[in-house]
């Protein structure tokens, strides 16, 4: 065996060592709470995201358009928050609620945190690097002024009141009004049913 083969042996050997630990990287997802301390060496290969104001949000949720629009608030570190996600998501993806503005709204450390949630759970794309929804994030030390910030609308958001926490749900009109709301793991079915403005009664957060 030449000089030159044994170099050549080696180098595929090291390329398919990185492909491996790569592809590791992507495939494990990791628990919410367990993301945030490993999050600044992946940054650089993560979309951006955009962080609002406590005072920013309560803008958004007007439109031009007449339609309503539908506020999920969410935290990576929050365990009903990631069992609950996918149903909204999938829907989101599935165009079932185009006849709504979604309004995605983590409560987190900061846009690093977010980043790498999306990323461990596949909400990033591996191959464009964009996102499947688009990521706001208000940080959670501003939580309460989001609280205060909401309210005018007159949503309960973070009150301390039943069903106020995360995640929340909250439909507004195109003023920006509170139509209805609600906070608790749900179905596809009921997310779909609340966005055209009925109630979410109680439901076991195994349904899907």
């Amino acid at each position: 065996m030449s000089a030159q083969y044994k170099i050549l042996l080696v180098l595929s050997y090291v390329l398919v060592a990185v492909w491996a630990v790569a592809g590791w990287i992507y495939l494990t997802p990791e628990l919410p709470g367990n993301h945030q301390a490993q999050s600044s060496h992946r940054l650089a290969f993560l979309p951006a995201i955009t962080t609002l104001g406590p005072h920013e949000v309560l803008p958004k949720l007007k439109s031009d358009d007449g339609r309503p629009t539908l506020l999920y608030i969410y935290g990576t570190w929050c365990v009903h928050c990631h069992k609950g996600m996918p149903n909204i998501v999938d829907l989101y993806k599935e165009k079932k609620l185009d006849h709504v503005h979604m309004l995605f709204l983590s409560v987190d450390a900061d846009a690093n945190a977010l980043d790498t949630y999306m990323w461990n759970m596949k909400y990033t794309s591996w191959t464009d690097k964009k996102p499947v929804f688009p990521p706001y994030v208000v940080e959670f030390r501003n939580i309460h002024a989001l609280k205060d910030a909401l309210q005018p609308s007159g949503s309960r958001f973070y009150t301390g009141e039943k069903n106020t926490g995360t995640p929340y749900f909250g439909l507004f009109d195109a003023s920006g009004k509170l139509i209805n709301e609600y906070a608790g793991v749900v179905s596809k079915a009921q997310i779909e049913k609340f966005s055209r403005g009925e109630k979410i009664q109680e439901c076991a957060i195994d349904e899907t």
